[in-house]
């Protein structure tokens, strides 16, 4: 019920019992866990494992990532670049 409201992006007001709530929290943990199921693990590698898999010196992955071609993402404080993207341009699909 809240879902569908939700998607039609209506600026509405309405009371709902605690039992629409709840119902409406399961079906997001429901939505999220069969995303996250669905979806394959993200793996990342640093700029040197990036530059030894694509051929490329680090001044490459540097414009590549200005010209928004590959860009790398922080983690753990770390630059890093998505595997699923290298295989991207590897395979020519980027």
């Amino acid at each position: 019920m809240i879902t569908n409201l939700l998607q039609e992006k209506m600026n509405v007001i309405f009371n709902i019992t605690s039992d629409d709530l709840k119902e409406f929290a399961k079906e997001i943990i429901l939505q999220v866990k069969e995303e996250f199921e669905t979806t394959k693990t993200e793996t990342y590698v640093s700029i040197k494992k990036a530059c030894e898999i694509l051929n490329v010196v680090p001044s490459t992955l540097w414009r590549w990532s200005n010209a928004n071609y590959l860009v790398p993402v922080t983690v753990g404080g770390k630059r890093q670049y998505k595997m699923s993207e290298i295989n991207d341009i590897l395979n020519n699909k980027k």
